[in-house]
C-alpha cells in the first residue's frame, strides 16, 4: 500500500489494523468507504490499482484478525500461553528497538514468556510470576512437547515453553529483571491505550534491581555476637517477589505500574518486615 494512502487512511483516524478492517463488511463496501476518501476505482486505472492494493491489505488483515481471535481462544481452553507469531514478535522487537536501543538476547522476551504475558495485558491485569517463568530469547530456541486435553476431550500434543530457573546470582538477577521490563514494553507498542502503561519506560525495572540489590535488601548487615550476618539469597528473591504482587494491587486500584513499583520499592511497611526477618 502506497505511503499517501496510508496516511489518507492514519488521518480519517482508520491507525489500527482492527479499525482498517472496520471500513466495511464486505469488500462492496469497502469500495464504497474508499470512495468517500477519494479513491473511487472508476475514476482511472491507477486510481484502481491503489483501490485494489487497499482491498487487498483489508482482505489479509481480516484473515490475520480472525486467525489471531481461534489461536487465542485455542490457547485458553487448552490453558497454554498464545502463541506469538515471528511476524508480530519482530514488530514489537523492532518498535522497541527503535525507541530504547539494541536488545541483547538474554534481555530479549522469549516469545513464550511474552505470549503468557499477553494474556495478562488482554484481561487487564498484572500476575506477579516466578522469576522462573521469566524466559528470554536465548534460553527457549528449542520448544518442547507437552500434552493437553482440548474442549472435547481429547488428547492432543501441542509445543510448550522451556521452564527456566530463578538466578543464582547478581547479575542474572538484574537480567531477569531486565527482561521482565522489556516485554512490557513490547506489549505497550501493541496497547498503547492501557493507562497503566501509558509512563511505563526501561528504567522501572532497573530502578527496582537497584533498590533491591542495595542497602536496604540484599547489601542490609547486622551484628549478632559480633558476628556480621545478612538476608539470604532466597528471602531477597522472596522479597522481589511480594513487591510485584502489592505493586500489581495498586495497579488494580487505578495506579500506573511504574508508579505502583515506585511507591512499593518506597513503602517502609514491606521494608522493615523485610529487615525484621535479619537478625
Amino acid at each position: 500500500m502506497e505511503n499517501d494512502i496510508q496516511a489518507v487512511l492514519f488521518h480519517n483516524r482508520f491507525c489500527s489494523m482492527r479499525l482498517f478492517t472496520g471500513l466495511g463488511e464486505t469488500r462492496p463496501e469497502v469500495r464504497e468507504s474508499l470512495k468517500e476518501i477519494g479513491l473511487d476505482s472508476s475514476a482511472s486505472l491507477q486510481v484502481r490499482q491503489q483501490v485494489a492494493t487497499v482491498l487487498s491489505a483489508w482482505t489479509s488483515a481480516k484473515e490475520y484478525i480472525a486467525s489471531e481471535q481461534s489461536s487465542r481462544a485455542e490457547s485458553r481452553a487448552n490453558r497454554i500461553p498464545r502463541p506469538v507469531g515471528p511476524t508480530e514478535y519482530q514488530a514489537m522487537r523492532s518498535a522497541v528497538e527503535a525507541q530504547w536501543g539494541k536488545l541483547k538476547g538474554c534481555e530479549t522476551p522469549s516469545k513464550s514468556y511474552l505470549g503468557m504475558k499477553a494474556e495478562n495485558i488482554e484481561d487487564n491485569e498484572i500476575i506477579a510470576e516466578e522469576l522462573s517463568e521469566v524466559t528470554s530469547k536465548n534460553d527457549t530456541e528449542v520448544d518442547m512437547l507437552m500434552a493437553t486435553l482440548d474442549e472435547q476431550g481429547r488428547f492432543v500434543v501441542k509445543k510448550g515453553a522451556k521452564q527456566g530457573r530463578n538466578p543464582t546470582g547478581t547479575e542474572e538477577f538484574r537480567t531477569k529483571l531486565a527482561i521482565m521490563g522489556n516485554v512490557w514494553l513490547f506489549l505497550k507498542t501493541k496497547h498503547s491505550n492501557r493507562p497503566w502503561l501509558a509512563d511505563f519506560n526501561k528504567d522501572v525495572f532497573k530502578d527496582m534491581a537497584d533498590h533491591i540489590l542495595g542497602e536496604t535488601s540484599w547489601g542490609l548487615r547486622s551484628h549478632n555476637s559480633g558476628i556480621e550476618v545478612g538476608p539470604s539469597w532466597n528471602m531477597v528473591l522472596k522479597y522481589e517477589h511480594e513487591l510485584r504482587k502489592k505493586a500489581a494491587e495498586r495497579v488494580g486500584e487505578g495506579t500506573t505500574y511504574k508508579e505502583a513499583i515506585k511507591a512499593v520499592c518506597e513503602d517502609s511497611t514491606l521494608t522493615f518486615r523485610h529487615k525484621g526477618e535479619v537478625k
